[in-house]
């Protein structure tokens, strides 16, 4: 999984630079494993022609355990339990704690 995830972040970077004509911001959120991997791939991707030569920014928003849809089905209660007590409030993170780190990332005064 953590594969796959590193893997399209860096085809949303790689096709989002080859689309966009000039300035512009890509955010991609992703699982929290993957986090140290899309780092590295940001700064690299930033480098390379296809990002820092169309004034491109690129970010990874990496929120750990999210409340989502997609998540509870394949979770025990016992898991979710477990993941919350390492969580930031002891809660999962949910879309409304995302939101404003993606404003920020987006405005133009940075």
């Amino acid at each position: 999984m953590s594969a796959v995830n590193t893997k399209s972040a860096f085809l949303i970077f790689k096709a989002s630079g080859l689309n966009f004509t000039d300035g512009g911001k890509i955010i991609t959120i992703v699982t929290s494993l993957a986090r140290k991997a899309l780092s590295s791939i940001s700064r690299v991707g930033w480098r390379r022609s296809w990002l820092v030569h169309k004034r491109i920014s690129a970010d990874c928003i990496a929120p750990g355990p999210m409340d989502t849809p997609f998540f509870d089905p394949q979770e025990t209660d016992d898991s979710i339990a477990y993941l919350k007590s390492g969580a930031m409030e002891g809660r999962l993170t949910t879309l409304e704690d995302i939101a404003p780190i993606v404003k920020i990332l987006v405005t133009e005064e940075q």
